[in-house]
């Protein structure tokens, strides 16, 4: 009976022995092996776009701007790279290296210096990001989905979020033609050269204020409805056409994703249900000053110099001027070359900046206030603190900022040139004019 029961058993487990022989494996193929195929097909399909690819790249989610990418990558590792970052960036290509390889998952990584790097980079003094954070980029991105037409990205650190594109033939020689640089060049002259305003008229006549940051790479809207100011920004970055959009941008019922840079006209327009709309430039801005302050424009360099300059403020600028240089008791001297505000970004808090030399050296102290503001528009600014202001400067100042702290003023555009601010004084004969900023 012994003999009977271990046969059975032995009969059952030779039995499922040879069953699970049987059964096919549910990978034909060992993880490894399986890792290694999605990184060649990944690669496979980076180094197919015989044109190379155009990406938009955002880090930290958009916040920190967006820029452009024009990547073209062989299949020894090596990919050569445009930027919009600058004008040197946009001119000539950098050939740098990559890997696809496998880490948390399969990802693009761009391993050795490039212009990508400089957004990445921890060192403030490289590309003026955030000290140990840069701007909070990836030079490590995982590939979420590829198509030979597309590639979508997300950051291993930071989720920078970045799409390459299939680039034409066209586009490819576009690029290396300079039309990139040419695009950039055209923009600064068109946004800062000309020193006047933006604005956007629709086509039933609604005027919206626009601000093009070159430095952010941040775009903003501003217009007053219903007795409100809205506020609508996006990050953007440069094509060979003029400037893309993160995402569509809403305005007053209008949406738009592009503007685009007309070379002969040397102007920005955008098209709207199939009506195209230049961007126009004004003396000043259709916002009251009160809400332009830190939104439009984020500070004002008083210059004693303008031709149309209150004296007094000019005898003043000067005399302090002297009175700094009289204070400094140990050489060298300290040369006071600026004065001017600087304004938070919600209009309520203001800085006066005062900057001087020393030799070489620049520095700039600056003095904290609080704006306060009533319906009349009559302003007063109470002190909150100081920051890096040395104390001979601050002596030597305190005729202008006695006047700051104990006077009511009106402040607004200067009514014969509205690229100028005026802050008047209603308690003396005392004015002071600056460039808007």
């Amino acid at each position: 009976m012994k003999k009977f029961i271990l046969y059975i058993l032995l009969s059952q487990l030779m039995f499922f022995a040879c069953k699970k022989s049987e059964v096919d494996p549910l990978f034909p193929a060992s993880a490894n092996q399986r890792t290694t195929d999605i990184i060649n097909k990944y690669k496979k399909i980076l180094v197919g776009a015989e044109f190379g690819w155009k990406a938009t790249y955002y880090p930290d989610g958009g916040t920190q701007g967006g820029y452009s990418f024009y990547l073209r990558f062989d299949d020894q590792g090596t990919v050569l790279m445009f930027s919009d970052l600058a004008y040197f960036s946009a001119a000539d290509y950098f050939q740098t290296t990559y890997q696809v390889k496998a880490q948390q998952a399969p990802s693009l990584v761009f391993d050795t210096y490039s212009y990508l790097h400089l957004l990445v980079d921890p060192d403030p003094n490289v590309w003026g990001g955030e000290t140990g954070k840069g701007f909070y980029a990836d030079q490590e991105l995982s590939i979420k989905s590829a198509t030979a037409d597309s590639v979508v990205l997300v950051g291993n650190v930071n989720k920078t979020q970045m799409l390459l594109t299939r680039m034409t033939r066209e586009e490819t020689v576009s690029v290396g033609n300079g039309q990139l640089y040419n695009i950039l060049a055209g923009s600064y002259e068109y946004i800062y050269g000309s020193g006047k305003f933006l604005s956007i008229v629709f086509p039933k006549g609604e005027s919206v204020d626009i601000n093009i940051n070159m430095n952010s790479k941040i775009f903003s809207a501003y217009y007053v409805n219903n007795n409100f100011l809205n506020t609508i920004t996006s990050a953007y970055s440069f094509t060979t056409q003029g400037i893309h959009f993160k995402s569509p941008v809403s305005i007053l019922g209008y949406t738009f994703q592009d503007m685009y840079w007309d070379s002969v006209q040397q102007l920005y327009y955008l098209t709207v249900n199939g009506t195209r709309i230049n961007l126009k430039q004004n003396t000043r801005p259709s916002l009251p000053f009160r809400l332009s302050i830190g939104t439009l424009f984020s500070g004002v360099n008083f210059d004693p110099t303008l031709a149309t300059q209150d004296p007094v403020y000019t005898k003043m600028y000067n005399d302090i001027q002297s009175s700094i240089r009289a204070l400094s008791t140990t050489p060298p001297t300290r040369e006071l070359s600026r004065v001017g505000f600087y304004f938070g970004t919600d209009g309520t808090l203001m800085g006066l900046a005062l900057r001087y030399t020393r030799s070489t050296s620049i520095f700039e102290g600056i003095i904290y206030y609080q704006i306060t503001s009533d319906s009349r528009g009559y302003y007063t600014f109470q002190r909150l603190g100081t920051n890096g202001i040395n104390g001979a400067v601050e002596q030597g100042a305190q005729p202008l900022i006695n006047i700051l702290e104990n006077d009511t003023f009106t402040f607004d555009y200067d009514p014969t040139n509205g690229q100028l601010a005026i802050l008047k004084s209603l308690n003396r004969a005392f004015s002071m004019k600056g460039i808007i900023e």
